[in-house]
C-alpha cells in the first residue's frame, strides 16, 4: 500500500492562509481605500483641468460604457469567488470541464468587452454634423504607454506559465494533461508520484481565450478612439472621458490575466508540498524522499499566487470606485445644449 505524505511548516501554513481569497479580498479592500483616498487628496490640491470641465450632458453620453465597465469589474470579482466556492463544495467539477476553472474569468471579461464594443459602436450613429479634422487616432491614443506595461507583463506571465506548465505536465487516466509525475529517486520498480498540475488541459484553452480577450481589448480601444468627436469645442472634454474608458478596459484585462495566473500558480505550488512517499512493507517502514526538480519554482509560485491575487482584486476595486464616481459639472447651459 502506497501512502503519500507531505511536510507542513509554518511557512506552508502562512502560504495557505494568504492563498485564501477572503484574505486577499480584505487586503485588496484596504489597499483600494487607501489608494482612492490618496488620489482624492491629490486631485483636490490640483487646479481643475479638462476632467472638471466635462459637461453633464456629455458625461451622460459616456455613462453607459463607464457604468458597464464598473459592472464588468464587479462581475469578474464575483465570478472569481463563485468559482472558488464551487471548487470547494463541488471538487469533482474539474473532471467534467477541466478547462473552465481557468478560463471562466477570461470568458466573463470577453463577453463584457463584446457588449461594451456594441455600446461604443452604436454611438457612431448619433454624432452631430460638425466634424473634427486633422486628428488621427489609434487604439493607443487615449492611454499612456506606461499604462499598457502592466497588462502586457500580465499577459506574458500567463503565456509563460501556460507553456512551462504544459511542457512539464503528463497525462491522467483519461489521457488529459492534468498531472505532474514526480519520480522516486534511486528506487527501481516504484511508480512515480502523480499530483494535479496546471498542464495543457488547462493551459491550452487559457491561451486560446487570452488571444480572444486580447483581440476584443484592442477592438474596444480602437472603437472608442475611432468614434468622431462631437465638435471642436468638446475635444478636450471627450479626451478625458475616453481616457477613463481606456483605463478601465486595460485595468480589467490586467486583473483577469493576473487572477488566472494566480490560480495556475496555486495549482503548481501544490507540487512543492510533496516531500515523501511511504510504501507499507517496504524500506523498513521509512518513507522515500520525493521532490520535483523544480520544487523551488513551485514554492515561488505558491507564495506569489496570493500576491498576484491581491494586486488584481485591488485593481478591480479601483475600477469599480472610479467608474461609479460621476462628479457634478458646473458648465454653462450653452455647452449642454451642444451636447444634446
Amino acid at each position: 500500500m502506497r501512502q503519500l505524505t507531505t511536510a507542513w511548516t509554518a511557512g506552508d501554513i502562512a502560504a495557505f492562509l494568504l492563498a485564501v481569497p477572503v484574505t486577499s479580498l480584505v487586503a485588496a479592500v484596504f489597499l483600494a481605500l487607501v489608494i482612492s483616498a490618496w488620489r482624492a487628496r491629490a486631485e483636490a490640491n490640483v487646479a481643475p483641468g479638462a476632467a472638471a470641465m466635462v459637461d453633464d450632458g456629455l458625461r451622460r453620453r459616456y455613462r453607459p460604457q463607464h457604468v458597464g465597465l464598473g459592472i464588468l469589474a464587479a462581475s469578474v470579482g464575483v465570478a472569481f469567488f463563485g468559482a472558488y466556492l464551487f471548487r470547494v463544495f463541488v471538487p469533482s467539477e474539474a473532471s467534467a470541464t477541466p478547462w473552465l476553472r481557468f478560463t471562466l474569468l477570461l470568458i466573463v471579461a470577453a463577453a463584457g468587452f463584446a457588449a461594451l464594443l456594441v455600446v461604443i459602436l452604436r454611438r457612431r450613429d448619433d454624432r452631430p454634423g460638425e466634424p473634427v479634422l486633422g486628428i488621427r487616432r489609434t487604439w493607443a491614443t487615449f492611454t499612456h504607454r506606461s499604462a499598457l506595461l502592466p497588462g502586457a507583463l500580465a499577459a506574458i506571465l500567463l503565456v509563460a506559465t501556460s507553456l512551462i506548465g504544459g511542457a512539464a505536465s503528463s497525462t491522467d487516466a483519461e489521457g488529459r494533461f492534468t498531472m505532474l509525475e514526480i519520480p522516486v529517486p534511486n528506487v527501481s520498480g516504484v511508480d512515480p508520484v502523480r499530483v494535479s498540475f496546471y498542464g495543457w488541459a488547462y493551459g491550452g484553452p487559457v491561451l486560446v481565450m487570452l488571444g480572444v480577450l486580447l483581440l476584443l481589448t484592442w477592438a474596444v480601444l480602437h472603437g472608442s478612439a475611432a468614434v468622431p468627436f462631437l465638435g471642436p469645442g468638446l475635444v478636450a472634454a471627450e479626451r478625458e472621458l475616453r481616457r477613463k474608458t481606456a483605463a478601465g478596459v486595460i485595468s480589467i484585462f490586467t486583473s483577469v490575466a493576473l487572477l488566472t495566473t494566480a490560480d495556475a500558480w496555486r495549482l503548481i505550488g501544490r507540487s512543492a508540498s510533496v516531500s515523501s512517499l511511504e510504501i507499507m512493507g517496504e524500506n523498513e517502514g521509512r518513507p522515500y524522499e520525493v521532490a520535483w526538480r523544480h520544487t523551488e519554482l513551485a514554492s515561488v509560485a505558491s507564495w506569489g499566487a496570493p500576491i498576484l491575487e491581491v494586486c488584481a482584486l485591488t485593481i478591480l476595486l479601483l475600477v469599480v470606485i472610479r467608474m461609479s464616481h460621476h462628479p457634478v459639472s458646473a458648465n454653462t447651459p450653452r455647452e449642454s445644449e451642444r451636447v444634446r
